[in-house]
């Protein structure tokens, strides 16, 4: 096989492949490295959302905790509380899911392969593969970012109750304070939010990016391995969004969980729910989602153009 880059070729309805360039290790450095430096620039706005999901008392703008921030005895440095958790709770565990995303996915459209001409019932499940692999990706990553999110979550909200020095400052007083466990016990929500929003972004990241490459082989009347940067922004903005919007629910509950201290309330999701109905309202669901809207596109349009470049040579491609 002649050309670079990893796909899935439809060719009088027979798929074929070429892996000469498949390198899951070179994708995911390059998109984890991306996602990284998004991160480092997108903070602020994390730190924004957060707060607001948080906020059991009131329904705030991003303005107003902008404004609540700037009065706050840290100033602007308020911005970027927990600032020090970047590399681990982003380049690390997202390494270890593009890895995971592009190998679980490259082998599934190996097996589709074989299967094609001989079970086509079968063969449409090629169509569901970037969720499952994605969901399973995700679930590892989590594991590695989980017991650094607890900390960043709580250094972002600035309560006098979570004064952190450092990632490590936050760890040995979890652990003196709630146990070990405490790192792990949003788990469950957790797992639910990361592997929900993940597998929906791609899903419809996979479907349009295939939809406006198969556009751009007819424009272009050859085989197109990467996505114009217009339709890579559109797409990342369409299946981010997306995304955001069916899971900032459960996200809202994830807050509420990480900010709560077990050693004098009781952990429950369920009860999370009862008070914020309770108190709030169906409205209290919607609580952060304009900043975390903002926040996850602009962060999308900063690291997925580049995945997408990198998976184009290095990744896993599969024609619909």
């Amino acid at each position: 096989m002649e050309n670079a880059g990893f796909f899935l070729e439809q060719d009088n309805q027979t798929a074929t492949f070429n892996a000469k360039d498949f390198s899951p290790f070179k994708l995911s450095a390059w998109a984890s490295l991306a996602y990284f430096v998004a991160d480092l620039l997108i903070y602020p706005i994390d730190t924004l959302a957060t707060r607001q999901r948080a906020n059991v008392e009131f329904h705030t703008t991003i303005k107003q905790e902008y404004r609540n921030v700037m009065k706050s005895p840290a100033g602007y440095k308020g911005m970027y509380k927990g600032y020090s958790t970047v590399f681990y709770s982003s380049y690390v565990p997202q390494f270890a899911y593009f890895y995971l995303y592009e190998s679980i996915s490259y082998k599934s459209y190996q097996y589709f392969k074989t299967l094609k001409d001989q079970n086509s019932g079968m063969e449409k499940l090629k169509h569901v593969v970037p969720f499952v692999a994605s969901t399973l990706g995700e679930i590892v990553a989590l594991l590695l970012y989980l017991p650094i999110d607890i900390i960043r979550t709580r250094m972002q909200i600035d309560s006098p109750s979570y004064q952190y020095k450092n990632m490590f400052d936050g760890w040995r007083q979890i652990i003196k304070k709630e146990g070990i466990l405490r790192m792990y016990k949003a788990s469950h929500i957790y797992i639910t939010v990361t592997t929900l929003q993940t597998a929906l972004q791609f899903q419809a990241y996979e479907w349009l990016r295939n939809f406006f490459i198969e556009k751009q082989d007819k424009e272009f009347e050859t085989k197109q391995y990467h996505l114009s940067i217009q339709n890579s922004i559109f797409v990342t903005l369409a299946s981010t969004g997306i995304a955001t919007f069916l899971v900032n629910p459960l996200d809202l509950v994830l807050t509420r969980f990480q900010v709560t201290d077990s050693s004098s309330k009781k952990l429950s999701g369920r009860q999370i729910v009862k008070d914020l109905l309770k108190d709030e309202g169906w409205k209290g669901f919607l609580k952060g989602l304009n900043a975390r809207m903002i926040y996850c596109c602009a962060y999308g349009v900063l690291w997925m153009p580049i995945y997408d470049y990198f998976k184009g040579s290095y990744g896993a491609n599969l024609d619909f």
